[in-house]
């Protein structure tokens, strides 16, 4: 299981000879096709596969570091010396999360979103105190996405979910932002929306939802509230099938680094985010 992070989860020790370690399963070429060359071990001219150089080039041991992080939640600082210097797994996070690594990676994950059945919804995460912590030209910059709800420090994670729960998209928000604030945002991400049918609740049949839909030639399945003056009508028992975004959440908050945000900055929560997803796209994909 994928989600089981456990040391040697992607590794194996090399040779004496340190020969090319080649992708040993599906898993090893998804992550290996995202990962950029500069950070691949080239050697004897292949590129298709790793070689096992010193502990601070080991790049399955910081993948598997970031994991460790994503399952437990804990501090950098308390990361296994296992895993290497924690400063050079945080440095390793921090390149492939800025470079668009972790997205790639994602994104050959991610479900087909032509002509398909999507389910849009959102879930509140909540921020730990560290994470509001900060400088006011701070707080406008990087961590702008949370908002102070009757609960407290909040983030909302608004995602769209195929109905084979591989994620397709996401988006981050304030925890006291509407949900239908976000909907045509968080639509646009995705690169055609037409014959697709998205299933959503009650909060998401505003006319500005809808009419967007429309105009993309897609279809949707939103149950009119009660005191819609014209409501229109939707297939129940499609309806029924939206259950899969939250599964998918279910799934998501299994790691602590999503259920909870530590991160001041709002890309490195949603880094971890996006890591949680790739564990549960993993595991449906039985890669």
């Amino acid at each position: 299981n994928f989600s089981d992070v456990k040391e040697g989860a992607f590794a194996q020790k090399p040779s004496a000879a340190g020969c090319i370690l080649h992708p040993r399963t599906a898993r090893d070429a998804v992550v290996l096709a995202g990962v950029p060359d500069h950070d691949k071990v080239n050697y004897g001219g292949d590129v298709t596969g790793w070689m096992y150089a010193p502990e601070s080039k080991d790049i399955r041991a910081h993948l598997n570091g970031i994991l460790w992080l994503a399952r437990s939640g804990a501090r950098w600082s308390d990361l296994p010396a296992r895993f290497g210097p924690h400063q050079t797994v945080y440095s390793c996070f921090c390149r492939w999360r800025d470079d668009g690594t972790l997205k790639k990676i994602f994104e050959l994950c991610a479900a087909s979103s032509t002509g398909a059945e999507l389910s849009m919804d959102s879930t509140s995460i909540k921020a730990s105190v560290q994470a509001g912590r900060g400088k006011e030209s701070e707080q406008n910059s990087d961590i702008k996405h949370i908002g102070k709800t009757r609960g407290g420090l909040n983030t909302k994670i608004h995602a769209i979910v195929g109905k084979d729960l591989r994620p397709v998209a996401f988006l981050l928000s304030a925890g006291n932002v509407d949900d239908c604030t976000e909907a045509v945002s968080l639509l646009k991400l995705l690169p055609a929306l037409k014959d697709c049918d998205i299933l959503a609740d009650k909060a998401y049949g505003t006319k500005e939802i809808r009419t967007y839909l429309h105009d993309q030639s897609a279809r949707y399945t939103i149950p009119p509230k009660v005191n819609t003056k014209q409501p229109w009508p939707f297939d129940k028992e499609t309806y029924k099938r939206r259950n899969v975004i939250e599964r998918f959440f279910n799934r998501l908050k299994e790691f602590r680094r999503a259920e909870t945000r530590y991160d001041k900055r709002d890309d490195s929560f949603l880094a971890f985010v996006m890591v949680a997803a790739i564990c549960v796209a993993f595991g449906i994909l039985h890669i």
